[in-house]
């Protein structure tokens, strides 16, 4: 299996945002990536401009405007972070189609440099009001989370990313009653999304 790798340690804002900018531009009108979540233009775009605008700012600005670019940067990351899950699971561990993203690809390689297992123990329970409470076993080495979800009946497809959490628990709120949902999460690190879970299942309720 080949994963993506995210390859924004180290980056400054402006090669952080030329980087951002390249992922949008061979992500945009591509084939294997027909419906990007997050959104390039609602959420990724703006996102890499509102930072670049924060950076400018803060160049000969204060502490309160370098404290906002570092904000601005952290939404960017988060979101990235988000679709680079995004392309792991719609490539499916396909080398050529993670490439064709704009991402880097990391496989196995050596035990420093690999993905983490998949977390354990995963459990859904419904709470009232809509809300599924997920909890599973932390993974040591982990950053954080991505949390999958689907109303699909085998869990084999439809997977969405619902969340980015990183403690070992999340709340998905504003669920329909009387539906079910099955879920996955997978450990992120340095070198990328590790394997998934087994799959949990809960139903809605009011």
């Amino acid at each position: 299996m080949i994963y993506v790798k995210f390859g924004f340690s180290g980056l400054n804002v402006p090669k952080l945002v030329q980087y951002c900018k390249g992922i949008v531009l061979k992500m945009t009108g591509n084939a294997n990536y027909v419906t990007p979540a997050p959104s390039l233009g609602s959420v990724i775009t703006p996102n890499i401009t509102a930072l670049e605008n924060a950076y400018e700012a803060a160049l000969d600005g204060g502490k309160s405007l370098t404290a906002a670019t570092k904000v601005k940067k952290q939404t960017l990351l988060d979101n990235m972070k988000l679709l680079a899950s995004y392309v792991q699971t719609t490539s499916g561990g396909d080398a050529t189609k993670i490439l064709s993203s704009g991402f880097s690809v990391r496989g196995h390689g050596s035990k420093s440099n690999q993905t983490l297992n998949a977390p354990t123990n995963l459990m859904a329970i419904a709470m009232n009001g809509g809300t599924i409470h997920l909890k599973w076993k932390s993974v040591k080495g982990s950053r954080t989370y991505v949390l999958q979800a689907t109303t699909v009946a085998d869990a084999t497809t439809g997977w969405v990313t619902v969340g980015n959490p990183t403690a070992a628990k999340f709340d998905y709120v504003g669920l329909v009653a009387g539906t079910k949902y099955w879920f996955r999460v997978a450990a992120i690190n340095h070198a990328g999304i590790g394997a998934f879970s087994d799959v949990a299942h809960a139903m809605a309720i009011i």
